[in-house]
């Protein structure tokens, strides 16, 4: 690692111009910065310093895999099913049917059930499926633009994420190979991790080193982030209300963004501090390539573009009958609204403290506890 003196400054030996841009707070960088140090470490103390934080990707990478697959196959997967055509065609046939002779699935008996010529698709051997539709079609679905909005939202931010890695591809690969070793060590020799300087640029990194950081580290980011790019459309296309959309969104962000509160939580104040003054020194670009250029509106017009075409592909392409079940709940929740059908609980009108009845527009004596958002 060489240092130099003044940020995009020229280096004095090849009158080149070098750029500076500092270390990320989260794992990722946490763990390339430390694998870019081992190679100058000599003793156990600086080399432990610069070996945890790897430990620490390792550990936050593998939780974020294991914690999406858990919540894919045990919450996702479930919440798909009433959307998939086997289920959803049952569930248009019952709500059909229940609005042909004016019956709430709610008050449907066996006997009702298993006249064949009525065409309750379940028969009378599964009254818990009616019981389940009446449930969800209990309320008026949220319109599809506010699915789109939150797909929006996170495309973008995915973007962002997967565009970070990419660039993080990019400095290593512009990192000299061969650089010198750190101008300040100490009497063994050893790079000090609790004394980095005032400015510590870091300017090389051992192919080796590189290899390890392509395949190790951000090959396996990079496919993570793909499948929370995956798991967060589909949960939050499938939302059907303004609560469950915006759970959606602050699960899977959650989820994408555990190695940042990890980094937060759990690195040393020594390693804080040496990133801290810490910045990648590369040979700058010449004016008008694409690091440039992505740094101008034409980033802003692509991230929007990207965004606006993915979340009309996931609503109405995609992710099959999302409109459609809308449109039959709501027909259910019309028909039926005259005669007082509807959860006990009101959630859109929970928001404001109470609960209304829709049909009498009274406020129902079960007041909007915790219950109410409960999906």
């Amino acid at each position: 690692m060489s240092k130099s003196k003044v940020a995009d400054s020229t280096a004095a030996d090849v009158d080149v111009k070098m750029t500076d841009s500092p270390v990320k707070a989260n794992t990722v960088d946490a763990a390339i910065v430390s694998l870019a140090q081992l190679e100058w470490s000599q003793g156990w103390n600086s080399r432990m310093g610069f070996i945890v934080p790897i430990l620490l990707h390792v550990g936050s990478q593998t939780i974020q895999f294991v914690v999406l697959y858990y919540y894919y196959m045990f919450s996702l997967e479930a919440l798909e099913d009433k959307f998939e055509n086997a289920q959803f065609n049952m569930i248009s046939t019952s709500i059909n049917t229940a609005i042909a002779t004016n019956t709430p699935l709610s008050k449907l008996t066996a006997i009702v059930a298993k006249n064949n010529t009525l065409g309750y698709p379940a028969g009378g051997s599964n009254m818990a499926f009616y019981g389940a539709v009446h449930k969800m079609c209990g309320l008026e679905t949220s319109d599809l633009l506010i699915n789109g909005l939150a797909l929006v939202l996170f495309t973008g931010s995915v973007i962002n994420d997967v565009h970070d890695i990419f660039s993080k591809l990019y400095l290593m690969v512009q990192l000299e190979s061969d650089g010198d070793g750190p101008d300040e060590t100490d009497e063994d020799g050893d790079m000090d991790i609790t004394k980095p300087g005032a400015k510590n640029l870091i300017t090389s990194m051992a192919v080796p080193l590189k290899l390890v950081a392509v395949v190790f580290i951000l090959l396996p980011h990079l496919l993570c982030h793909t499948c929370i790019a995956f798991a967060g459309s589909k949960l939050i296309s499938y939302g059907t209300s303004p609560f469950t959309v915006i759970k959606a969104f602050l699960k899977i962000y959650f989820i994408s963004k555990f190695d940042v509160e990890l980094y937060k939580a759990l690195t040393s104040d020594n390693f804080l501090k040496y990133v801290k003054v810490s910045k990648w020194s590369i040979v700058k670009e010449k004016p008008g390539g694409l690091v440039d250029l992505w740094g101008t509106a034409f980033s802003t017009l692509v991230k929007v573009t990207i965004a606006v075409v993915w979340a009309y592909l996931c609503l109405y392409v995609v992710f099959t009958n999302l409109n459609e079940y809308r449109v039959e709940c709501d027909a259910y929740y019309t028909h039926f609204k005259s005669s007082g059908y509807g959860h006990v609980i009101d959630y859109q009108k929970c928001i404001f403290g109470k609960a209304i009845n829709p049909a009498t527009n009274a406020t129902f004596a079960e007041t909007c506890g915790m219950k109410a958002f409960e999906f």
